[in-house]
């Protein structure tokens, strides 16, 4: 790591600038992905299965090649030496503004957290911390039990139905309960059409702007806005510590500092908590019951878990941690089907060198992070399905580099043990209260790639209740 950094700045701004010129004259010379159409470029790859083509390309090509769309570059950097080098030098070489841009203006904001580097990352990451910490997901375990089971007992039971959308639903609830202090079931079609048309205009660019954010879209946004408002205003007064959320951190940082978190910012960053989760948790919790429904030992062995941690109540953050073949299973869930395949592109700042090309400054990098998870020299039989490797003494994923699901560096996700205990969470509660059985009994999973990867809504199952028919008892 000392040595890349002094490589950086014994070469002078004059010698940077050459190498730009010449990387305009002759390219990069590192290799062009397979799968290039005219006009196209990869596109069709790009919206396809990502994970599988990004491992196809490295076990060809390496660490470093290159992937094209209608006019754009990346320079794709992928495997272990490439997650590890991204991990202490990211915050050196890259920015992410530049892709984050036209997003930030559709939202109307400056300040959008994957969008900042340097200092202001730094400042609107502290203030976000706590409301996004595993300690304050930890006291709220029971607010979130509580909150399945309520979505859960509202299913029919025997008849089939869309387990992905339920999932969708009591994530966003819970998030929306827990970080806003106010339900968001009246908006939850809104969150969803929004969030799909900002993916498609300003992050995976799939579609024209014109057309992806339409009237839907618009009218999805304004409701929106009414959202916001809500939130905002059952915030007005100083409220108690112990009742304080994401929200009371967010005005505080207004207060104190109008000039970095102004009114035209607090729109996205009060509801960054549903937008963030609402294709994120809520496609691996589908993602998970179908691994485990179409392994019954591995159910039974996960479901028995589950019995004896939720008999003892009431269900807090300590019954949580003792469900390690739960979370285990969760693990193995993100390694085989990641929900984030790759990091969004960011700008290089200051040239650099890997794999044995250089990459200059003002190229555009996509970080193929969860290659690493289908390496075999790091996860033996990588396309098994095994959740004993994450236990003593195997713990194949605490190799540097390795597992690295949730993002690179100082970009990382802020929310990691908030998700972790989220997702564990919800998929115990499930377990223990309803017998799912999946509709027709022989469903193989379809998976949707665009814009980002999720379980098909055609993954129906059918329910019975496991304990009793009225909702069970948990601390709020």
């Amino acid at each position: 790591s000392l040595a890349i950094t002094d490589a950086l700045r014994n070469v002078t701004a004059a010698e940077a600038m050459e190498e730009l010129h010449a990387f305009a004259d002759k390219g990069g010379g590192w290799p062009i992905a397979d799968g290039h159409l005219p006009l196209l470029g990869h596109a069709l790859r790009l919206t396809g299965d990502l994970a599988a083509y990004l491992v196809e390309q490295h076990k060809k090509h390496g660490p470093v090649f290159e992937v094209r769309a209608p006019g754009r570059r990346y320079v794709v950097l992928a495997g272990l030496e490439a997650n590890l080098f991204v991990g202490k030098e990211g915050a050196t070489l890259f920015r992410t503004a530049k892709h984050w841009e036209s997003y930030s203006g559709e939202v109307g904001t400056n300040h959008l957290l994957p969008g900042l580097d340097g200092s202001r990352h730094r400042t609107l990451r502290r203030t976000l911390r706590r409301g996004f910490s595993g300690t304050f997901a930890s006291e709220r375990v029971g607010t979130m039990v509580d909150i399945a089971t309520e979505f859960l007992n509202e299913v029919a039971e025997d008849e089939p139905f869309c387990l992905p959308d339920l999932c969708r639903r009591i994530a966003l609830e819970q998030l929306s309960v827990i970080t806003l202090g106010t339900s968001a079931r009246p908006y939850f079609q809104d969150v969803v059409t929004y969030t799909k048309g900002l993916m498609d205009a300003h992050i995976t660019k799939q579609l024209p702007r014109a057309i992806a954010m339409g009237p839907k879209v618009r009218r999805a946004r304004q409701r929106l806005h009414e959202f916001a408002l809500e939130v905002l205003q059952s915030h007005e007064r100083p409220r108690p510590d112990e009742d304080r959320d994401l929200i009371d951190d967010v005005l505080d940082l207004h207060r104190t500092d109008p000039q970095f978190m102004a009114h035209s910012d607090l729109f996205v960053n009060v509801l960054a908590p549903v937008f963030a989760g609402v294709d994120t948790t809520s496609a691996l919790v589908p993602f998970v019951l179908y691994d485990l429904l179409s392994r019954p030992r591995l159910l039974d062995r996960v479901r028995r878990e589950v019995d004896v941690v939720f008999s003892e109540n009431p269900v807090t953050a300590e019954s949580i941690e003792r469900l390690t073949d739960t979370r285990h299973a969760v693990m193995e869930s993100m390694r085989i089907r990641p929900v984030v395949p790759a990091v969004a592109p960011r700008m290089v700042t200051n040239s650099f060198s890997l794999g044995g090309h250089r990459i200059v400054y003002g190229s555009m990098v996509m970080f193929a992070m969860s290659v690493t998870h289908f390496l075999p020299e790091l996860f033996p039989q990588p396309y098994e399905f095994d959740i004993d490797r994450y236990g003593e003494p195997r713990r194949e994923h605490v190799q540097a580099g390795a597992y690295v699901p949730y993002g690179l560096g100082h970009h990382t996700c802020l929310g990691i043990r908030f998700a972790e205990i989220q997702t564990v969470t919800m998929v115990a509660t499930l377990l223990r209260y309803a017998n799912l059985e999946m509709f027709p009994q022989n469903y193989r999973l379809k998976v949707e790639h665009a814009p980002s990867p999720r379980p098909s809504r055609n993954f129906r199952v059918r329910v019975q209740r496991r304990v009793g028919s009225d909702k069970p008892k948990v601390p709020v």
